[in-house]
């Protein structure tokens, strides 16, 4: 009998430190996650560095794109901005940013061009091919140009088309594209109270 109640013992003692063990391992993951998120860094249309730190206490929403893109970057963009600007969301809580994955076709003056056709509140950001590579797997998205060679000017870009929602201290929320300005901006409001603390 001594024996059995031992081994519940010292199973107990095992899972108890098995969990003490996990609990603190996920609270050392979430504070490296939230230290990749805010530190990755691009460059804004002045040559300038940018990354989550910059937001203060406005939420980021990023976009990843390109402008030649010829129907999902304008439609969803077009959302965003309708959604921001639809009355149940705050001035100043969020901020728009763009990503443009196709740093050889777009300079920091066609990216300025194409974001005033939505908004001049939208930042333009984009990098060299792997300060992209690095900061899109930080933030969960993906992309990939289908070009034949090099030198072809004239090919797509599959890219993700979420939302990805971050803070100033590294939080961040993958937010599926929704349809219409109403859902966009629904999901925004939801996310409010996780990413402001």
């Amino acid at each position: 009998m001594f024996k059995n109640i031992f081994k519940i013992f010292c199973i107990l003692v095992v899972l108890s430190i098995s969990f003490l063990i996990y609990v603190w391992a996920d609270g050392v993951a979430e504070k490296f996650e939230q230290s990749l998120v805010r530190n990755a860094t691009l460059k804004d249309l002045k040559g300038g560095e940018w990354s989550a730190t910059k937001l203060g206490k406005k939420i980021g929403v990023l976009y990843f794109g390109y402008t030649f893109c010829p129907d999902v970057c304008p439609v969803s963009l077009d959302n965003l901005i309708s959604a921001l600007s639809g009355g149940k969301i705050d001035d100043g809580v969020f901020q728009p940013i763009f990503v443009s994955v196709d740093p050889d076709r777009d300079s920091p003056r066609i990216v300025s061009e194409y974001l005033s056709n939505f908004s001049d509140n939208i930042i333009g950001v984009s990098g060299s091919v792997s300060e992209l590579r690095l900061f899109a797997w930080i933030m969960g998205a993906s992309y990939s140009l289908r070009r034949n060679q090099e030198s072809d000017m004239e090919y797509l870009v599959d890219h993700s088309a979420n939302f990805y929602l971050v803070n100033s201290r590294g939080d961040l929320i993958v937010m599926p594209t929704r349809d219409t300005p109403e859902q966009i901006e629904n999901s925004l409001l939801k996310s409010i109270k996780k990413l402001i603390k």
